[in-house]
């Protein structure tokens, strides 16, 4: 599995530099952990997409096999592309699991989950496509249902 860096650090670097007094209860707003989502997705998108690889290759021989087509012409990343679409939220075997601040009691199961599926999202789409067509994570928010995680739209 893949390991990704705890956002819990990132939110505190981010506090810490801009020297925020705010209360403890304040909400966690996207644009505060915008830039590090994007950053976990390009830092590990290689060890995300061999995870996707090693969880999903037998699908993709199943079906090389099954339409007798040759690997050479439909590579493994052709069929992720003609099998994901990424402009929506998916399910994927991916393998990211956060080593650190999951336990953060700000953000809901679901909150990571939509943080892990955007991960993925952003790092797929800079494998499979151009790497200046990277999806910036503030485009793919709108595409989940928060619990705790406020957006300020003026940001």
């Amino acid at each position: 599995m893949a390991k990704v860096i705890s956002l819990n650090e990132y939110i505190t670097h981010k506090k810490k530099k801009q020297n925020s007094k705010k209360s403890l209860t304040h909400p966690i707003w996207f644009h505060e952990i915008s830039s590090g989502i994007k950053s976990l997705a390009l830092r590990d998108k290689d060890l995300i997409f061999d995870n996707i690889k090693y969880n999903y290759y037998d699908e993709y021989l199943y079906y090389i096999n099954i339409n007798h087509v040759d690997m050479d012409k439909y590579t493994f990343e052709d069929y992720l592309k003609d099998n994901i679409d990424l402009d929506e939220p998916f399910e994927i075997v991916h393998g990211i699991e956060f080593s650190k601040g999951y336990d953060l009691n700000k953000l809901s199961e679901n909150d990571w989950q939509n943080i892990a599926d955007i991960i993925v999202r952003i790092s797929m789409s800079t494998i499979l496509f151009e790497e200046d067509c990277i999806i910036q994570p503030d485009e793919l928010a709108d595409d989940y249902d928060w619990d705790s995680i406020g957006f300020d739209y003026n940001f």
